[in-house]
């Protein structure tokens, strides 16, 4: 849900990063296909990955003038000018008319499993360790300029969400935590574990933003 998030938001032009505090299952680096990308160390801090850079997509061509059985000539309409007048010229003759191009905007991704020399590789960290890492990914990694942060997290309420909203919230602005979006799937356990969360959001003061119902039917 993270990745289709990010990808959402960075091809309506936003500059998006992904930070994966899942420690000891981290996916996100084998879905956005980054598993032979490795952290670079600059001074200050880590570098990101990058997943791809600021782009315009190609323009969407619209088909040329085509005939219907009686020989009249007829033509797609843009979707612009769909939307627009309702209706708009053809084609310039022996010529394409293509709809502007969509910029999409950069995303970055950071990893616990970008610093592990296999994807195999097991983390056996304790509660204080876990905090650590989870700090120093918040407070160490060089993002380029960035419109939106996802952070994607384990299940449950462990650790690593206590270490999240403590150092959140003692260093954001006012208005930078917008909040969580909880992810649960339809079967009654799963369901139960959510409630859990929800009540945690709660009482560390996290704004619950929506659930979303994965994997439903």
């Amino acid at each position: 849900m993270t990745t289709q998030l990010a990808l959402s938001l960075s091809l309506t032009g936003h500059s998006v990063g992904i930070l994966d505090i899942d420690l000891t299952g981290p996916s996100i680096p084998r879905l956005l296909g980054l598993e032979n990308a490795k952290i670079t160390q600059a001074p200050g801090g880590w570098l990101p990955c990058e997943v791809h850079s600021s782009q315009t997509l190609p323009p969407i061509p619209t088909p040329p003038p085509s005939q219907d059985h009686n020989g009249a000539s007829y033509s797609a309409l843009s979707t612009s000018e769909a939307k627009i007048n309702g209706h708009g010229p053809a084609p310039p003759e022996g010529g394409v008319q293509t709809e502007d191009g969509n910029k999409i905007g950069p995303l970055h991704a950071i990893s616990l499993a970008l610093l592990l020399p296999s994807r195999s590789s097991a983390i056996v960290w304790r509660g204080p360790k876990k905090t650590a890492m989870v700090r120093q990914f918040l407070s160490d990694v060089l993002w380029p300029p960035t419109d939106y942060l996802l952070i994607d997290t384990p299940p449950g309420t462990s650790d690593e969400h206590i270490s999240l909203a403590e150092t959140l919230q003692s260093r954001s602005l006012p208005g930078q935590l917008a909040g969580a979006v909880i992810v649960t799937t339809p079967q009654a356990v799963a369901i139960s574990d959510v409630k859990k969360e929800v009540n945690f959001c709660r009482k560390v003061g996290v704004e619950v933003l929506g659930v979303v119902e994965n994997m439903s039917g």
